[in-house]
C-alpha cells in the first residue's frame, strides 16, 4: 500500500494510504487462465460442551430428554472467511485482491505469489493470493455468503447487473457493503428458476436445514421454509 512519512523520523511512517480499485475489462481478453477463484468459510459458533458426570437414566421417559453433554455459550458467533485467487494473463501483470480490509471483512493476512514466464517477445504473469479475513458483522445462514469475483465483469454478469442495478440490501450481514454484483445476488435470490448471474453471492436461501438431518423438511415446491423463493 501507498505510505506517507511525516517530520523524517522513521518511527512516524504510516503505511496507510487510498484504496485501489483497479479495473481491467479491457484486458479481460488477456487472460488465459482463470480467474480461479475459491471461498471458505470457518464457522465459529462460540459454543462448547461439557460432558455430565451422571450416567444414562433407566427410565424410559427420562432417557428420551437426557442428554450426554452440557452445552456453553462461551462467546459470539462469527465467520472466518479465506479466500483463494489464482490467474495467469499474457502481457501485463493481472489486476490482484488488495490485501486489505473492504466492507465488513477485516483482513488478518494471507499470502501471495508471482511467477514470470517469458512468452515470444513479451511475459506471462500467473499469480495467486490467500488471504484470511474476519467477517466483522452478524453472521446469519439467511444474510448469505459474499464472494470474490474476477476484476472484470463477464457479459452475463453486465446483462444482470444492467436490469437489476444497485439495489438497496435490508440485510445487516456482510453483504450489506458488499459490491453491486453481490448485492444484486441478495436481490435475486427470491427469483425462482430464473438464471441466476451473481456470482460472488451464495445466497441464504440456498439452504436447507432438513438435509442434514435425513429429509427436506419442505414441500417439493417450497424452496424455503421461511416462505421465500418459490419456485415452481
Amino acid at each position: 500500500m501507498p505510505f506517507v512519512t511525516s517530520g523524517g523520523n522513521d518511527d512516524e511512517i504510516e503505511f496507510d494510504g487510498p484504496a485501489v480499485y483497479a479495473n481491467d475489462q479491457n484486458g479481460s481478453p488477456l487472460y488465459k487462465d482463470g480467474p480461479g477463484i475459491a471461498n471458505s468459510f470457518r464457522i465459529v459458533e462460540g459454543v462448547f460442551a461439557i460432558p455430565v458426570a451422571e450416567a444414562p437414566p433407566t427410565d424410559p421417559y427420562e432417557l428420551a430428554a437426557w442428554s450426554p453433554v452440557e452445552m456453553i455459550r462461551l462467546h459470539s458467533p462469527y465467520r472466518i472467511r479465506k479466500t483463494a485467487f489464482s490467474t495467469t494473463k499474457q502481457t501485463r501483470p493481472p489486476v490482484m485482491p488488495s490485501p486489505g480490509s473492504e466492507g465488513k471483512f477485516e483482513f488478518i493476512g494471507g499470502d501471495l505469489g508471482f511467477t514470470t514466464v517469458l512468452n515470444g517477445p513479451s511475459f506471462d504473469w500467473t499469480c495467486q493470493s490467500e488471504y484470511v479475513y474476519i467477517e466483522n458483522c452478524v453472521s446469519r445462514t439467511i444474510d448469505g455468503f459474499v464472494l470474490g469475483m474476477a476484476p472484470f465483469q463477464y457479459p452475463e454478469q453486465k446483462q444482470g447487473e444492467l436490469y437489476a442495478g444497485n439495489p438497496t440490501i435490508s440485510s445487516p450481514g456482510a453483504v450489506s457493503e458488499a459490491g453491486s454484483d453481490a448485492r444484486r445476488g441478495f436481490s435475486e435470490q427470491n427469483n425462482g428458476p430464473n438464471n441466476y448471474t451473481a456470482v460472488s453471492f451464495f445466497p441464504g436461501l440456498f439452504f436447507n436445514a432438513g438435509i442434514a438431518n435425513g429429509g427436506l423438511g419442505s414441500s417439493p415446491q417450497q424452496f424455503n421454509e421461511n416462505g421465500g423463493g418459490v419456485w415452481s
